[in-house]
C-alpha cells in the first residue's frame, strides 16, 4: 500500500498542473486578482483558464498564503504570462519588468516546449542576477517590495512565466496545504491541531539544492509546556518528499523546523483521523480476512500488543503476507503463531518506512498475529495484508 496526499513537495507541482489543465492558452485577459471563493466558483461553473497577457513588457506578482492558494489562482490563467519571439524585435535587451508589491518569498516557474533550452534569469532593481534555481524556474527568499527584472534566453520558441510570492513564516498549518518557510538560521515553530487520534504526515521538503538537510521534530503542548514527540529528522534536497509519518492523539501540536538563512522549504500537515480497529486480546482477536488490508497506528502513550486472526479453511501451499511500517521513531514486531502453538511461525521486525513481504507454510487452521512496538518514543503506523 502506498500513501498518497495533496500537498506540493516540489515548488513547481503546482503550477505545472495549472499549466497542463490550461492547455497553454494564449487569449489575453487583463482581469484584476480575484478571491479563491470566485475562483472556486468559476471551477464550479466550468469557466475556460485563461493568460495574464501575451508579450507584455510588465508582469506583477501577488502574494498569497500558501502554494495551494496560488495555484487555485494560476488554474485559471490568472498570473500566466506569455512570451514568443515577437517580443524580442521590439525588446533587444531581452528585459521584463516584475512587479512586487507584498514582502514575500518571490518564485518564478518557467515553462517552455524545449526542455534543454536556457531559462530566463531573475534580475534585482539593479539588474544584478539574484536568487536561487530551483528545478524549472528561480526563486529569491525574503524578496522585498519593488522591482525586480526578468532576462529572457537569446533562443527561445514560447515560454510561459508564472511569477508569484508565497508570505512567509506561517505560524499555524492547515490541513493539507503547503506553506513555504525561509531559512532563519534558528527553530521556527508551526502549530496544527489534531481533533482526534491519527496519523499526521509532516513535510518539511528544501527548496534549493543544498548538502545540507533541514532538521525539524514535532511537539505536543502539555500543562502548558511543549514535549517532543519521536526523534529529530533530516530533511535533504535529494530525497524523494521529506515526509514523515506521526501517530497522535488529540491535542495541539506544533513543528519546529530549522534551515540555513540562505535556504527555504515547503511545510505540510496531512491529517487522518482513525478510530482503533485493533483488539488487545488474543481471544478477541480483530479477523483479517483473505485479501484485506488492515491499516492502523500506535501513538506514544499506546503500549499493548494488538491481536489479529486469519482462518485457513483448507490446507495450502503457503500463506503469503505483506507488512509495511511508517514509523518516525521505534520499530513493529510482527509474530505469526498458530492456534496451540507457542513457538511463532514466523517473526519480522520493521521500523522506518519499510515494506517486507513474508510467508509461512499454509496448513488448515487458525493462525493469530501479535503487534507489537518497542522503543520509548515509537510511533506511527503500520499494514497487514494477507495476498
Amino acid at each position: 500500500m502506498k500513501r498518497y496526499g495533496i500537498c506540493f513537495t516540489s515548488i513547481i507541482v503546482a503550477v505545472v498542473l495549472c499549466a497542463e489543465l490550461i492547455g497553454f492558452p494564449v487569449s489575453v485577459s487583463a482581469n484584476e486578482p480575484r478571491s479563491a471563493d470566485s475562483i472556486a466558483a468559476d471551477a464550479k461553473a466550468g469557466r475556460s483558464a485563461r493568460t495574464s497577457g501575451m508579450d507584455e513588457g510588465i508582469m506583477e506578482a501577488g502574494r498569497f498564503a500558501s502554494m495551494d492558494e496560488a495555484s487555485m489562482y494560476l488554474m485559471y490563467g490568472d498570473g500566466m504570462y506569455t512570451f514568443t519571439q515577437s517580443y524580442l524585435r521590439d525588446h533587444p535587451d531581452r528585459m521584463i519588468e516584475l512587479r512586487v508589491k507584498e514582502e514575500g518569498s518571490l518564485i518564478l516557474v518557467y515553462l517552455q516546449e524545449d526542455e534543454k533550452a536556457q531559462i530566463p534569469s531573475l534580475l534585482d532593481h539593479q539588474k544584478t542576477p539574484v536568487g536561487n534555481r530551483i528545478p524549472d524556474g528561480a526563486v529569491k527568499l525574503k524578496a522585498k517590495p519593488g522591482t525586480y527584472y526578468v532576462r529572457l534566453p537569446k533562443d527561445y520558441s514560447t515560454i510561459f512565466i508564472a511569477p508569484f510570492v508565497i508570505k512567509d513564516d506561517p505560524r499555524t498549518l492547515s490541513n493539507e496545504t503547503s506553506y513555504i518557510q525561509s531559512g532563519q538560521g534558528k527553530y521556527t515553530h508551526h502549530t496544527f491541531n489534531m481533533g482526534k487520534r491519527g496519523t499526521a504526515d509532516i513535510t518539511a521538503s528544501p527548496m534549493i539544492n543544498q548538502a545540507k538537510p533541514i532538521t525539524f521534530y514535532i511537539q505536543r503542548k502539555e500543562n502548558g509546556h511543549w514535549k517532543n514527540i519521536g526523534k529529530q529528522q533530516k530533511s535533504y534536497f535529494s530525497s524523494e518528499t521529506g515526509t514523515v509519518v506521526y501517530g497522535l492523539k488529540k491535542g495541539t501540536y506544533r513543528i519546529a523546523a530549522k534551515s540555513g538563512k540562505d535556504q527555504g522549504y515547503s511545510l505540510c500537515v496531512i491529517k487522518t483521523y482513525m478510530k482503533p480497529a485493533y483488539k488487545t486480546k488474543k481471544r478477541n482477536a480483530k479477523v483479517l480476512k483473505r485479501f484485506q488490508e488492515q491499516y492502523d497506528l500506535y501513538t506514544v502513550t499506546e503500549k499493548a500488543s494488538r491481536w489479529y486472526r486469519i482462518s485457513v479453511p483448507k490446507k495450502r501451499k503457503k500463506i503469503s503476507m505483506e507488512a509495511e511500517t511508517y514509523m518516525n521513531s521505534g520499530q513493529i514486531k510482527f509474530t505469526v503463531y498458530k492456534k496451540g502453538r507457542k513457538k511463532p511461525v514466523k517473526s519480522l521486525i520493521l521500523s522506518g518506512e519499510k515494506v517486507k513481504q513474508f510467508s509461512f507454510k499454509g496448513s488448515k487452521g487458525t493462525y493469530y498475529i501479535k503487534v507489537t512496538k518497542s522503543g520509548k518514543q515509537a510511533n506511527g503506523s503500520y499494514w497487514l495484508y494477507q495476498y
